[in-house]
């Protein structure tokens, strides 16, 4: 049986069924190019995937449930699904997630009191996320390894400066006691406090897109002139 879980919370929760679910494979991005006096279209691939969009058609059957308690249930599913979070588990993968950018309900169908049903369309990045990618673990120079490309974020800790390289490409850091490299934002921070303080101005080198992992095995080349604590956390994912 279908289960989504989204905000710590699953349509079982809810009394709710899924009787169906569409989740379909992402689309690569692909450029259209017209040239004159040539039939015909060419495609020029690109290595960026669209947005996916996941079908979900959920069920309740409670002959119970009164005029009164449907449309308080109703206000609890709508609050479920249009609430603010940013990933959502499917049962089919365990131990991954999709990351959600929008979620559409369409408008819920009754039939005599003991029935309801909708359709909801969740719009997710085109990867599927594994939770262990999440974790942060010690970066070390040598190989790092990785099923598909991702966006990891880099975290240094120390009283020094520090010049990373991945995969040939480089950046030298003023770490300032600590410093994070987020390869997906684009940006660099550190932690004081409770706030993340944007420390863009302490890095130079390549954009830190470069820095990102690709596709099987990556180099990693870390070195400073002082004690640094190095840490990633890569974010992995696949298609």
């Amino acid at each position: 049986m279908y289960k989504i879980t989204y905000g710590n919370v699953s349509n079982e929760d809810l009394g709710m069924i899924i009787t169906s679910m569409v989740i379909p494979p992402p689309l690569r991005r692909v450029n259209t190019v017209q040239i004159a006096g040539r039939d015909g279209n060419m495609y020029e691939t690109t290595d960026n995937y669209e947005d996916i969009d996941i079908k979900v058609s959920l069920t309740t059957i409670n002959p119970r449930r009164e005029y009164v308690e449907w449309h308080a249930w109703w206000s609890k599913v709508k609050q479920w699904l249009l609430s603010a979070h940013d990933r959502i588990k499917i049962g089919a993968y365990p131990g991954k997630y999709f990351k959600v950018k929008n979620i559409r309900l369409g408008d819920p169908e009754r039939t005599w009191y003991i029935s309801s049903s909708m359709e909801v369309t969740i719009t997710c990045d085109p990867y599927i996320y594994l939770d262990d990618g999440d974790r942060e673990r010690a970066l070390t120079s040598g190989k790092l390894y990785a099923d598909c490309s991702c966006n990891p974020v880099y975290k240094f800790a120390g009283e020094t400066t520090l010049t990373l390289a991945v995969n040939g490409h480089s950046i030298t850091v003023n770490i300032g006691q600590n410093i994070a490299l987020d390869t997906e934002l684009m940006t660099c921070y550190r932690v004081i406090g409770s706030a993340n303080v944007i420390a863009n101005a302490d890095v130079e080198g390549d954009p830190l897109d470069k820095l990102r992992l690709m596709e099987g095995e990556n180099t990693i080349a870390i070195t400073s002139p002082g004690d640094v604590t190095a840490s990633v956390i890569p974010h992995w994912r696949h298609l």
